[in-house]
């Protein structure tokens, strides 16, 4: 009888454990279709000029913490936790053969390709969630603010630091090798499930990207950065002439009717330092 106890209680522990493993990740799932969808029923029902929304949009801020063997994750909220904190499952770096970095043939370089793709992931996730810019999000444009959503929060523990804080920019140190460098490997990789067959690159540009400036991407283990999401105002563009201005406005309201009453915005995607946050953004969630 003791024996059958244990044995229940030992398959009702793994039981538990499995269920857990199979519906966290989906869990995570309907946290991004629930705010792709906030954002197209928000920009279809929104009425322009009035400081409300008609339909809330519901994107968490996605917290990561990076180490030598993996990443831990978290949602600030989730529905399923009653806008509790919510766990993911940890990611677990192995090497193209599926062997744990610390068993492969190079750890660093298995590390840090690694890495490239937590934050290429998360990078095109953003713009994905905001149908890659093509919606208005915000109810209210204001004339003088960018308004921001803050996607994903990416930092490094300490171990990470110390073992490579003092190199700086990791891809700057091996540009040509995209296991180091993040711009390579984006320009090199895709996620079939967000970008289909383009690459992780072309997939996030956005207007401003595509017509003033390119982004290069890189990352130092010392930094904690942001994904984030804008709604950005002309006079936060340094550089930028009326003419270019011009140009990107045409391209965006190809896909968005202009209306005048909310101002020079544009939609755009930034990967950051997530101290510049609140430089960047006027108004952030």
């Amino acid at each position: 009888m003791m024996m059958s106890l244990i044995l229940g209680i030992v398959l009702l522990v793994f039981a538990i454990g499995l269920v857990d493993k199979i519906f966290k990740p989906l869990d995570e799932e309907i946290i991004s279709k629930n705010c792709w969808e906030s954002v197209l029923f928000n920009a279809e029902r929104r009425v322009p000029g009035i400081e409300a929304q008609t339909v809330a949009v519901k994107c968490p801020t996605k917290y990561i913490t990076i180490h030598m063997q993996g990443s831990k994750q978290e949602y600030e909220e989730s529905p399923s936790t009653e806008n509790e904190p919510f766990k993911l499952p940890d990611i677990q770096f192995k090497d193209e053969d599926k062997k744990a970095c610390e068993d492969s043939d190079d750890e660093d370089a298995c590390i840090f390709r690694n890495v490239n793709k937590v934050m290429a992931d998360e990078i095109v996730r953003c713009w994905n969630n905001f149908h890659r810019g093509q919606k208005r999000v915000f109810s209210l444009y204001k004339p003088d603010q960018t308004q921001c959503v803050v996607c994903s929060v990416i930092l490094f523990d300490s171990e990470m630091v110390e073992e490579y804080g003092e190199i700086g920019p990791i891809g700057f140190q091996q540009p040509e090798d995209e296991h180091y460098s993040l711009d390579l490997y984006m320009r090199n990789n895709n996620n079939l499930k967000y970008t289909g067959e383009e690459n992780y690159y072309k997939y996030s540009l956005d207007l401003v990207d595509e017509y003033f400036d390119l982004p290069y991407y890189d990352y130092s283990t010392n930094t904690e950065y942001a994904v984030v999401f804008a709604a950005l105002n002309k006079e936060r563009i340094s550089g930028m002439t009326d003419n270019a201005w011009e140009i990107i406005k045409a391209a965006f309201t190809n896909y968005v009717p202009p209306e005048e009453e909310e101002g020079n915005f544009i939609n755009t995607l930034h990967f950051i330092p997530n101290e510049e946050v609140p430089l960047t953004c006027d108004t952030w969630g």
